[in-house]
């Protein structure tokens, strides 16, 4: 056997070695990656079971009850989990607000969280969005849970500049001085809707109810492992004869993508 022939044989070798490794090293990747997807799904399961605890609060903020023990319990998953509906829903919000120069120029910023989950308020609803689904629904008695009492914000989440935005748009007395109030006492302590009421001076059947509460409707969870992220929409479903207490949570949405 000449010495070129030689080479080839030995270059031949090296290569279907390695080819051999990097097969096996990617399916060997693909097969934890399943395993590592599957895991996060069964405890996506459970989280979204534990979760509905919280509709049984009367109010929702960072430091509850519910949501520091989910925190806790899958810590190893290194959990978030976040409001992702208390702030101006240009889908939802009705059009006398979303009108309002105050509101306008907050929307006009890029730098603006606009939310993009919400239900509509049946009582302050968004014309336009509210037309369109009736359209598609045909039969009013199909449009909940799109569309229901529950207010459309949880007050112990809203933004100071949205907040301030929305009493000057409702005209609401001594918007200025009220929205401080109110933004403060909401960031010290949990808020229920009789101490909103109490705070601004109205009753509890006050029109200012439709737009601040303190249940969140919509929340993204996630859950980590293995540089893999496991990613839930929640969505509060109010009772249909109590549209003011939460029936369940369900998910909406879900996706599991890699982390950088």
């Amino acid at each position: 056997m000449n010495r070129a022939l030689c080479i080839i044989l030995i270059l031949s070798s090296f290569f279907l070695c390695s080819l051999s490794y990097t097969a096996h090293r990617y399916a060997r990747t693909a097969s934890d990656d399943i395993q590592t997807e599957n895991t996060l799904e069964k405890v996506s399961v459970s989280f979204t079971k534990d979760f509905q605890t919280l509709k049984d609060e009367e109010a929702d903020y960072p430091t509850s009850e519910t949501l520091s023990k989910l925190l806790s319990e899958y810590e190893q998953y290194n959990p978030t989990i976040e409001d992702i509906s208390s702030g101006i829903n240009p889908t939802t919000f009705p059009e006398r607000i979303l009108k309002h120069p105050k509101i306008k120029a907050l929307l006009e910023n890029s730098q603006f969280p606009v939310k993009s989950y919400g239900w509509i308020n049946a009582t302050a609803p968004n014309a336009k969005t509210l037309k369109d689904i009736s359209e598609s629904y045909k039969n009013e008695a199909n449009l909940f849970p799109l569309v229901n009492s529950f207010s459309l914000l949880n007050i112990h989440y809203v933004e100071e500049e949205t907040l301030k935005a929305l009493f000057e748009a409702e005209n609401f007395p001594n918007n200025t001085k009220k929205s401080e109030e109110l933004y403060c006492k909401a960031q010290e302590t949990p808020l229920l809707k009789s101490d909103i009421a109490k705070i601004l001076e109205v009753p509890q059947n006050h029109k200012i109810f439709s737009l601040l509460g303190t249940k969140t409707t919509f929340w993204k969870a996630k859950l980590h492992l293995n540089k893999k992220c496991e990613e839930l929409i929640l969505a509060a479903v109010p009772k249909k004869d109590e549209q003011e207490k939460i029936e369940k949570y369900i998910v909406i949405k879900e996706r599991v993508y890699n982390e950088k």
